[in-house]
């Protein structure tokens, strides 16, 4: 059998892991769940993000109101004509009587 075709050539061997790495690790403490003392300003900024969430909804709420109130009347009611159209131009014999009648 050739080196090629050999069973012990199959079996490559993988690098060893560091140990130095590993040693490392285990000696750090795991602070994963580690309680953190009470930070005013994180509370603050956590307050005042969901703030302005809450407002952003309701100016899109109201918003929505607003145009279907005036989506909804806007065409409704009948224009209302008061006068017949006077048209003005320079040389126009008009008295007060017959404006006020206009």
């Amino acid at each position: 059998m050739s080196a090629k075709n050999s069973p012990s050539s199959d079996n490559k061997r993988k690098p060893a892991k560091s140990r130095a790495k590993s040693a490392q690790t285990r000696s750090e403490p795991q602070r994963k769940f580690a309680k953190q003392p009470f930070s005013f300003w994180r509370w603050f900024w956590r307050l005042t993000l969901i703030v302005v969430v809450g407002l952003a909804a309701y100016m899109v709420y109201l918003d929505a109101q607003v145009r279907a109130q005036f989506d909804g009347k806007k065409w409704n009611l009948p224009a209302k004509v008061y006068a017949r159209p006077l048209v003005l131009y320079p040389g126009l014999e008009l008295n007060k009587g017959q404006l006020l009648a206009e």
